[in-house]
């Protein structure tokens, strides 16, 4: 028979060394982080614009209706390679907007200096 184990706290563990603390993080993304998200979300809507577009140009061989059996795969490599220049090479300014609107409004102080209090 298996003998009773007493609980361990998570406390006792921190204090016994046995699990190091885990260092202060900020959730807040990064700048260059939600600028990448933005231009990767772009990309993706990009994608969804061109494929059709792509695909009625080369006469449904893109997407493998018709022509060679590899044809669906270098299709979406060709519209996502496009739509991946497109989107950092400026594309539509849909990530300027997404980056806009993903950015945090107030950014938190930086440390170590003092914070400005409204008085009513």
């Amino acid at each position: 028979m298996l003998s009773a184990l007493s609980p361990v706290s998570t406390s006792r563990l921190l204090a016994g060394g046995a699990l190091p603390p885990s260092p202060p993080h900020s959730l807040a993304p990064s700048p260059p982080g939600i600028r990448r998200a933005a231009e990767q979300f772009e990309a993706i809507i990009l994608r969804q614009l061109l494929a059709p577009a792509l695909d009625s140009m080369a006469g449904g061989s893109l997407s493998g209706n018709s022509g060679p059996a590899g044809g669906a795969v270098y299709g979406y490599l060709l519209t996502d390679v496009l739509a991946q220049a497109m989107s950092q090479g400026g594309g539509f300014g849909f990530a300027d907007i997404i980056e806009h609107q993903l950015s945090p409004k107030n950014p938190p102080p930086a440390a170590g200096k003092p914070q400005k209090h409204s008085q009513p």
